[in-house]
């Protein structure tokens, strides 16, 4: 693998939408991803995720909605949720729109 593909260069990238109220950025390296992903006021995530993240907020405010409670988030704040059913969790958007980064394996 050539080492420039290690970089994620998202300022050259165009936005993608794969649905009502959300935009993002995919950087793939292997088996992990790192995204940039926007999410507007209204989402309405339908299903619960199970998918692990660690997450930093760059811009807005976000919940993360877990079946027995609420956790907020806002600039500068980071979160790591791990991968399970025990910890599935829905994305709030608390501003009209709400940026930040999120890195997974795929």
């Amino acid at each position: 693998m050539e080492p420039q593909t290690y970089a994620a260069r998202f300022s050259s990238m165009d936005w993608e939408s794969p649905a009502a109220k959300v935009r993002r950025k995919i950087h793939r390296v292997g088996n992990r991803q790192l995204r940039v992903v926007e999410f507007a006021k209204g989402l309405e995530h339908p299903e619960w995720c199970p998918v692990g993240h660690i997450g930093y907020i760059l811009d807005g405010r976000l919940a993360l909605e877990f079946e027995s409670r609420t956790i907020e988030f806002g600039p500068g704040d980071g979160f790591i949720v791990p991968e399970g059913e025990a910890s599935r969790h829905r994305p709030v958007p608390l501003t009209d729109r709400v940026t930040l980064v999120l890195s997974e394996q795929v």
